[in-house]
């Protein structure tokens, strides 16, 4: 039985957990982004403003959005390196609106390059970053199943990971209600 993060187990790490300084719900979805003639398979991540604690490449040029941009499902994105390449050439992306699949989101940052890792199976640099609530019920969950792909969490610089780590899946046992070497 697939055992599937729910959107309220992101809900219950943030109110519950008070070792974690970060956390985010994670979406991703393989999607065609588009800007004129140019296009280019990316990986969209939705997340939440909290991502930006989290994630290490810093932003380049422009914004990463904030807490309001995903409440309000704004449709703003934040690009990787390569997607800049790929879809923009020399132009500058900040303030132009892209498709990604039929959807307009409006470019509003970039991220500094990642270094490639021989490794990664998935390059960041290739991905897009955006709201989860602006892809959430438009592109990835039209549907009433509530489950995420991962939750992304940043422990306070003092506490330690592993007891985090087992209070984390403590707590996703009893709300999935799941026995102790089950999951």
């Amino acid at each position: 039985q697939e055992k599937n993060l729910q959107y309220e187990d992101y809900l219950a790490f943030q109110q519950l957990l008070p070792g974690i300084q970060a956390c985010t719900p994670c979406a991703e979805k393989k999607e065609l982004a588009k800007y004129q003639g140019n296009q280019l398979l990316v990986e969209i991540q939705g997340v939440s403003a909290d991502f930006f604690r989290i994630e290490p490449r810093g932003i380049k040029t422009g914004s990463s959005f904030s807490a309001y941009h995903d409440q309000a499902g704004v449709p703003v994105a934040v690009l990787g390196s390569e997607v800049v390449k790929e879809l923009f050439k020399q132009e500058n992306p900040v303030g132009k609106t892209i498709l990604i699949g039929s959807h307009p989101f409006k470019v509003i940052g970039v991220f500094n390059e990642a270094p490639q890792r021989m490794n990664r199976i998935q390059n960041p640099n290739v991905n897009i970053v955006v709201p989860f609530s602006s892809v959430w019920r438009r592109m990835i969950n039209p549907g009433e199943n509530n489950s995420i792909h991962h939750i992304i969490v940043r422990p306070k610089e003092d506490k330690n990971s592993t007891q985090l780590v087992s209070s984390m899946r403590r707590l996703l046992r009893f709300r999935h209600q799941i026995g102790e070497g089950e999951g």
